[in-house]
């Protein structure tokens, strides 16, 4: 695999959980455990990028595959926005 490839996701989640593993025991040497807390701090950003890319795909295809676009993460799908107001409508 070139520098330029990332392994799969799942793969850099499962090494992220080996090295905080290793950090939660605290048994090892104190140089070990500040390159842990780095590697773990570089898979995270990783990860956390990988997955912000991936949603912003996923709400792109149901934008255009849908003409509307998908509720955001953490947005209720069955509950209707409220009503929008015009400008000087009141209230």
């Amino acid at each position: 695999m070139s520098e330029e490839e990332e392994p799969p996701l799942e793969e850099l989640l499962d090494h992220l959980e080996a090295v905080i593993g290793r950090l939660s025991e605290g048994s090892a040497p104190l140089e070990r455990l500040v390159s842990d807390y780095e590697e773990a701090a570089r898979l995270l950003e990783s990860a956390e990028a990988r997955l912000d890319a991936a949603t912003r795909r996923v709400l792109e295809l149901g934008t255009d595959v849908g003409g509307t676009t998908p509720p955001a993460p953490g947005q209720d799908p069955d509950v209707p926005d409220p009503p929008r107001r015009s400008p000087g409508s009141g209230s």
